[in-house]
């Protein structure tokens, strides 16, 4: 099935009012983008001072710059010297025993041939000490050219027509499994006269996801069934459950719609 088989729940131009800025949505600046070739980043340390944080500027636009993620360490580096590692996307910053101010950091980082294959920039804006940080990954860097608002709504559309909802079709012959047909205790049926604003939602949720993460690394391994899996110092164990939908939101969205089993098929 390609894109042309597919009417999507919503459309580009509903989902864009969807996550419009100016509706103050959580993920409004993920979903509307300003400039071609939107490139993931991370600035560290938000809840301190701003002379204490790190940005850290991909230097691949696209999913692939939502790939690199950066640790800091105290103390750990040989000898107790600041002291830089990457292994694959995975940069571990390894300060000086006692600390590292972010000019160093930044110098180092700079300098490191490997660190600059990964990142376009590492901006300072103070020379203070820097803090500890787990596995922070860059984020922002889904590019609509590389994966476009189309085919992630008709994927969120397929994939909401794959659970296992109830009800049936109000036509047999139409494209989607919305607007649906209930039967209620009491033996009569209640008909939807549209598909509901809330699926659509779902989707406009659905595709968000599909395109910050549907083609990420860590995603794929959780669907290959892979338990656990470690980069540098990073390791993570996965549940072992694997959701039909990559979006939490649309999840909760469209709970009420299956069936009383709650299966959700692919």
């Amino acid at each position: 099935m390609t894109i042309a088989d597919t009417v999507p729940y919503a459309s580009v131009l509903e989902s864009n009012d969807y996550f419009d800025a100016t509706d103050n949505h959580m993920y409004c600046s993920e979903w509307n983008f300003t400039t071609p070739g939107a490139t993931a980043q991370v600035t560290t340390h938000m809840s301190l001072p701003l002379a204490e944080r790190l940005t850290f500027v991909a230097k691949d636009p696209g999913i692939a710059g939502n790939l690199v993620s950066v640790t800091c360490e105290t103390g750990t580096g040989p000898g107790g010297a600041l002291t830089i590692v990457v292994t694959g996307t995975h940069i571990l910053i390894q300060m000086a025993t006692g600390g590292s101010a972010t000019y160093q950091i930044r110098t180092l980082m700079l300098a490191t041939p490997a660190v600059m294959a990964l990142l376009s920039d590492v901006i300072k804006y103070g020379n203070t000490t820097y803090s500890d940080h787990s596995a922070v990954f860059l984020y922002g860097g889904a590019d609509p050219y590389v994966a476009p608002k189309l085919p992630c709504l008709c994927e969120a559309t397929r994939k909401i027509d794959g659970l296992n909802l109830a009800g049936k079709k109000v036509l047999t012959t139409q494209v989607n499994q919305f607007p649906r047909i209930y039967t209620k205790p009491d033996g009569t049926e209640y008909t939807q006269s549209a598909v509901p604003e809330d699926v659509k939602q779902a989707c406009c949720e659905e595709a968000l996801a599909i395109l910050k993460y549907g083609n990420t690394s860590r995603y794929k391994l959780k669907l290959e069934g892979v338990a656990n899996f470690s980069v540098g110092s990073i390791s993570e164990t996965f549940d072992g459950k694997v959701s039909a939908l990559l979006s939490k939101e649309a999840v909760r969205i469209m709970k009420k719609y299956l069936g009383k089993s709650y299966a959700m098929r692919r």
